[in-house]
């Protein structure tokens, strides 16, 4: 597990991040709320093995338990708690959120999502939001060039022995996240993917920074509404 906290304890709003946000996210995205990245999996170690859902069963348990933990020991106003994950981690993040589990969170953020084991967003379990009401805490981008979402978009493992199903792309209408916008990256080689737009999302000045600001501080309909 790696942990950079910053006041965890009092924050009003408080952040947490699966691989890869890194720690350095806080810092970039500023705004009203306070920031605690946090990594509980053991991340695939290779690209093949990305393709193999233990990794994020197995990282489940230990992320409802620590956004358990936040809410015990929080000490005034109930904080607004957000969940982000990037990469493999929002398959972790979905996994923590469903098949009989819940996830005490606010919301969630799903970026650049290889997919998140479930078909949509109204199988999701949030802690404290209304069964009915969880679509509208669930927020998911994509950056056009990025070949990670490909993985989902195409269903590919649903017709490729070996390679474990994560679900619908969160970006898509049917799952029912709320979309926000990413800057498109550049154009690669490859049906005009390029892997290096894979961690654009941090980028200072960048849609997807700018949006994952506004929905840590509580503020998701100015995220979506970036163009």
């Amino acid at each position: 597990m790696l942990t950079n906290r910053q006041d965890t304890w009092s924050a009003r709003c408080l952040e947490r991040g699966t691989p890869g946000a890194g720690g350095g996210l806080g810092k970039r995205v500023g705004g009203d709320a306070d920031t605690a990245p946090e990594v509980y999996l053991t991340a695939p170690p290779s690209l093949p093995e990305a393709t193999e859902r233990h990794w994020a069963d197995s990282a489940a348990p230990a992320l409802d338990s620590f956004q358990d933990g936040l809410r015990v020991s929080h000490d005034g106003p109930r904080s607004y708690n957000t969940v982000l994950g990037h990469s493999y981690g929002t398959t972790a993040v979905g996994d923590a959120a469903a098949h009989g589990r819940s996830l005490n969170a606010d919301s969630v953020i799903f970026v650049a999502s290889p997919g998140t084991t479930v078909e949509g967003a109204d199988q999701l379990t949030l802690t404290g939001v209304s069964h009915d009401d969880v679509a509208n805490h669930v927020f998911a981008t994509k950056a056009d060039h990025d070949p990670v979402p490909e993985y989902a978009r195409s269903q590919i493992a649903r017709y490729t022995p070996g390679l474990d199903d994560y679900g619908q792309d969160p970006t898509e209408k049917d799952y029912g996240a709320r979309v926000f916008e990413s800057n498109p990256g550049d154009a690669g080689w490859w049906a005009g993917f390029n892997p290096g737009t894979h961690s654009n999302y941090w980028d200072q000045g960048s849609k997807s920074l700018q949006g994952i600001g506004d929905i840590i501080a509580n503020n998701g309909d100015a995220a979506v509404e970036i163009k």
